[in-house]
């Protein structure tokens, strides 16, 4: 198969492992993400701009996150925001992207 160079913005979801405090196994959810050029991420990471801002420009969406009661937590700013009050969870999305961005785990699609 030919690698295909895209011209449009690229999206893509990976799997967030997240090791929560108190729990044996680390829980996971799939995040939806916008893939940065590596100009627009390198300029974002050299700046030492505030990591939450980042996440909220490349953090699109979600599945499989929520409540205390089993409920369906949808996706938004304020959701996110309040995730990441938690470094092990901000820590988590910054990780993968990451991961996402440098090829080191398989994306799915």
């Amino acid at each position: 198969m030919a690698f295909k160079l895209a011209k449009a913005p690229i999206k893509s979801d990976a799997t967030v492992s997240v090791s929560v405090p108190g729990h044996k196994k680390p829980q996971e959810f799939t995040a939806k993400f916008q893939v940065m050029k590596h100009e627009d991420y390198r300029e974002r990471t050299e700046k030492r701009s505030d990591d939450l801002e980042l996440l909220k420009d490349v953090v699109i969406g979600w599945d499989g996150v929520e409540d205390e009661s089993g409920n369906d937590v949808p996706f938004s700013e304020a959701a996110l925001v309040e995730m990441c009050e938690y470094t092990f969870v901000r820590t988590a999305f910054l990780r993968t992207y990451n991961e996402l961005m440098f090829g080191y785990t398989a994306a799915k699609n």
